[in-house]
């Protein structure tokens, strides 16, 4: 029953699809569906504040608009070849945290370039949040 609350909200837009996980591996596994959609609002609406380590910018905690005008001038340019998650752990103390595989190509480029990903989950108020995105060549 209070699945089918959830997916009413979430239907009628007053749920967030992120914030309504309530498992590691769903949230992941939304986190991983945003980032190939380039939906960077989907990515940094999931708390108040989301710490960043993107290549050319500086490690930063900022706010969701922040860090959704920060990702998409990020995701922007490329075209994403594949986002495999390679591990999702919890960590205890309610944190937990995915490893990625990322393949992309800049636009206008036939150069695969590969990339992992690091993703930050805090489990809060009952639900997976994501609060840190991490990006290593």
């Amino acid at each position: 029953m209070r699945s089918l609350a959830l997916i009413a909200l979430w239907t009628a837009g007053w749920v967030s699809p992120m914030l309504a996980q309530r498992s590691l591996d769903e949230a992941a596994a939304h986190a991983r569906s945003a980032w190939l959609a380039h939906d960077a609002g989907g990515l940094a609406n999931a708390g108040d504040s989301l710490s960043l380590r993107l290549p050319g910018v500086d490690e930063v905690t900022v706010g969701s608009g922040q860090a959704t005008r920060l990702l998409n001038r990020y995701l922007q340019p490329a075209s994403e070849r594949g986002f495999d998650l390679r591990t999702v752990r919890s960590t205890g103390d309610e944190q937990g945290y995915a490893e990625a595989a990322r393949r992309y190509v800049v636009r206008g480029t036939t150069d695969e370039v590969s990339e992992t990903v690091f993703l930050g989950f805090r489990r809060l108020g009952g639900r997976w949040r994501l609060t840190e995105i991490r990006v290593t060549p």
